[in-house]
């Protein structure tokens, strides 16, 4: 499939990946057809996904909210044994929803745990992005709101919309939108240039041609010029990361940098962000954890160099100390790397009781303990003393993390 060169670079750490098969949902879906759970383009998600919630199919056997549910594009069984948290609001059709899921042979996908990010009605996070003016809709009546595709992009103008400027078809324009339900809705929209010639664009693929004037990568032909940078080996089925730009007239690609991707040395991992700091020429330092994959095992303290060309996804959180980052990024000495991509996540919220015993010996940062049990890592600041001989009843309050840990914020031990 050809790559859409107007888009941002998409990164597979952005992409669910899929780790169970469906090959069918089981009749039962309630009230609601089956086809609705069942898109013929639909793809099997990750153990962890988001979506909003389209439809919810009552339970047959007790005629409540539970049963089959539509989240994104995927049906999910929501049972008597599904956790929903709701403390930011009522699982309700047009909210949005941060799901666990398992596979049963039964029933397909089943949903453990479903986390109300924002509810239906609610304001969803803010976008920003400059591309260009491709067409305008007018309102079919007074009542509706005017519709711009921008991009790709489909953007609702209404009569709060700050327009500045006067933009035309084929004016590079510059967006603020915020998200609501499934739509963009345009908080300002500013003409950048109306004589610009060609519009930048950055898209990621794999180089098919070299030729001493025009590279062939992901399907689309790049222009290469004496100022054209390229940086590293390039070769015929390596991964290129583009930036050029796109002349308006034809839609001709003129390269400016073509950075070559040595997938042996990228590395994607998850971070839990303790401090962000400001370094020299608008770059920030990013202090964060990293947890291996063995479960129990220490986290590592973490340095992430962050510039001008790293892209920051903050669609679905702010950067700040306490979130949750999915990161690619290439290693530069022990313990450091420099970040390409950052995809920032709020961690989930969640509250565990039950008897409670030290599962690993102490360290300077924490230490983790078995608490219901289930392992929870507890910060040396947040940890109280306890005998580690003897178990304790325990109430914790803290974050499940995106990788499956939870962090610990609150620890009370009974006495």
């Amino acid at each position: 499939m050809r790559t859409d060169p107007g888009r941002k670079r998409l990164n597979p750490i952005w992409r669910a990946t899929a780790w169970v098969v469906l090959a069918l949902f089981v009749a039962a879906a309630g009230t609601l057809p089956v086809s609705a759970f069942t898109p013929e383009d639909a793809q099997t998600p990750a153990q962890r996904f988001e979506g909003y919630l389209k439809a919810q199919g009552p339970d047959p056997s007790t005629g409540s909210g539970r049963g089959k549910w539509l989240i994104g594009d995927f049906g999910v069984l929501v049972d008597q044994e599904t956790v929903i948290n709701q403390k930011r609001g009522p699982a309700t059709v047009g909210a949005w929803l941060i799901v666990w899921v398992s596979s049963t042979a039964r029933a397909g996908l089943h949903a453990d745990l479903i986390y109300v990010d924002r509810p239906a009605g609610q304001t969803g996070p803010t976008v920003q992005f400059t591309d260009r003016l491709n067409k305008k809709i007018d309102p079919p009546n007074a009542e509706s709101n005017a519709v711009w595709v921008i991009g790709q992009t489909m953007v609702l103008i209404t009569p709060a919309t700050v327009v500045i400027g006067d933009p035309q078809v084929d004016d590079l324009v510059w967006v603020m939108a915020e998200q609501k339900g499934t739509d963009l809705w345009a908080i300002s929209v500013e003409e950048v240039d109306r004589t610009v010639d060609a519009v930048p664009v950055e898209f990621e693929g794999v180089i098919e041609q070299i030729g001493v004037t025009t590279w062939q990568i992901a399907g689309w032909q790049v222009l290469i010029e004496d100022d054209t940078e390229i940086i590293g080996d390039a070769a015929v089925g390596k991964s290129a990361e583009v930036k050029a730009l796109q002349a308006k007239a034809d839609s001709t690609l003129t390269g400016r940098t073509i950075r070559v991707l040595d997938q042996g040395d990228e590395l994607t991992l998850g971070a839990m962000v303790a401090s962000i700091l400001p370094a020299e020429a608008g770059a920030t330092v990013w202090d964060v954890w990293i947890f291996a994959e063995e479960p129990g095992a220490y986290p590592t303290p973490t340095t992430l160099y962050v510039n001008g060309n790293t892209l920051v996804d903050e669609s679905r959180a702010v950067a700040k100390a306490g979130q949750w980052a999915e990161v690619r990024g290439l290693s530069v000495g022990q313990d450091e790397y420099k970040a390409d991509m950052i995809r920032l996540e709020e961690p989930v919220p969640v509250t565990i009781a039950g008897d409670a015993e030290l599962a690993s010996a102490a360290t300077a940062q924490g230490m983790w303990w078995r608490i219901g049990g289930q392992l929870v890592w507890v910060p040396r600041q947040v940890a109280p003393t306890i005998d580690p001989e003897r178990k304790e009843g325990a109430a914790v309050q803290g974050v499940l993390l995106g990788n499956g840990v939870v962090w610990a914020r609150q620890l009370q031990v009974s006495k």
